[in-house]
């Protein structure tokens, strides 16, 4: 397989996230289902192989039941609506260990490619250990969508042996992306996690969250109320009021996120929680884990800010551009991370808008894309 090519996102949600961060540990189970994820479109096929059929396609940042697996953990079978197939592992992440799921298929294909070194991304920030195990000694972390170079494996393929900023050890696997087959690595550290099994049960509470492992993962804040998180893809500041006039109390860096907890009357202004800084940030400048139109008024501020004559809009990621104003709306283009679309019109509660891009005209959901000003200025359609 060809090297991805990640974009710096969010993301997407992506960038865009709500993490769990319990930290404990269950004892060993073998678990009958995980919850999986990609940040691309992922094709999903007949069995095991890169020479399978394909069936169908896991759309980016799209969340999916994993139920089984290959005997070498490389293949993943999953349940996406009513597609049942399989996908590649080292191209998806999910919220707990593969290697404890039930190995349901006799179809065992050798890897492509190796011995390797990979390049390794991650889209979250993740522990490195210093043995293939949860509870190994802490050596750093693995930043938020930094490349690593992978060189090698557990038995079990669970864990990767990484170098990274002068660090050498091991990263959970199941919440890693790498460029190549996981098994064209060589093996060189033991079975690795495959007797301890991450604690995911509160996910249940947090449908709109990626899925990660709690146990590895270090993110803050925790979870909000409403289930939906702010995050900043540039320097955002936090002001008192929902309008430019108040005061920065404080600021969103590059890649933070925060707990949204209210928004204004007006669709335009969040209000977040950040490690107990309360304040608001605009809407137009940051991405939300989900649509925010049904999240509770907390100000009957409905201030619109003069924008510039023409709003342009882009998204950290690829976004879909439907015919309608819906997430069932057909997907008729994709406005990609480095495209531009001009905003012309948006619904009445400012959550889908309507964008012109490359002859195409159509809808994009308002949460997943930033502009250059306030999208509630935009006519009503």
């Amino acid at each position: 397989m060809s090297k991805i090519k990640f974009s710096i996102v969010m993301a997407s949600f992506c960038v865009v996230v709500g993490l769990l961060a319990t930290g404990s540990v269950a004892q060993a189970e073998d678990v009958t289902a995980l919850t999986g994820y990609s940040i691309f479109d992922v094709n999903i096929r007949a069995t095991p192989g890169l020479n399978s059929s394909v069936i169908g396609v896991l759309p980016a940042s799209e969340k999916v039941t994993a139920i089984g697996r290959n005997e070498s953990n490389n293949w993943i079978q999953l349940q996406y609506g009513s597609t049942t197939g399989w996908v590649a592992s080292w191209v998806t992440v999910y919220s707990g260990d593969t290697s404890l799921l039930p190995v349901t298929t006799e179809i065992d294909p050798d890897p492509i490619g190796g011995p390797g070194p990979f390049e390794l991304t991650s889209p979250f920030n993740v522990n490195i250990r210093a043995e293939p195990t949860i509870d190994s000694r802490n050596l750093g972390r693995l930043a938020y969508m930094a490349k690593a170079s992978a060189d090698g494996r557990n038995e079990a393929s669970s864990w990767v042996s990484i170098e990274y900023d002068g660090i050498r050890g091991w990263v959970a696997g199941w919440l890693v992306l790498l460029s190549d087959d996981i098994n064209a690595l060589p093996v060189v550290g033991g079975t690795g996690s495959s007797s301890e099994k991450p604690d995911t049960s509160t996910s249940k509470t947090t449908p709109t969250s990626p899925p990660v492992s709690a146990a590895d993962v270090q993110v803050e804040p925790p979870l909000p109320s409403s289930g939906i998180t702010v995050q900043s893809p540039s320097r955002t500041n936090i002001r008192a009021i929902p309008s430019l006039e108040g005061s920065v109390i404080d600021a969103l860096l590059y890649n933070q996120d925060a707990a949204v907890i209210g928004r204004n009357a007006g669709y335009n202004w969040l209000q977040i929680n950040r490690g107990g800084t309360v304040g608001w940030v605009a809407r137009w400048v940051v991405v939300t884990s989900d649509d925010t139109s049904s999240v509770p008024v907390t100000s009957d501020m409905a201030e619109v800010t003069q924008a510039p004559e023409v709003i342009t809009g882009r998204g950290l990621y690829d976004v879909f551009i439907r015919s309608a104003p819906s997430l069932d709306g057909a997907q008729i283009a994709v406005l990609p991370p480095a495209g531009k679309a001009t905003l012309v019109a948006r619904t009445e509660a400012a959550n889908w808008i309507k964008v012109s891009y490359e002859d195409v005209e159509g809808w994009v959901a308002a949460w997943v894309i930033i502009a250059t000003g306030d999208v509630t200025g935009l006519p009503v359609e």
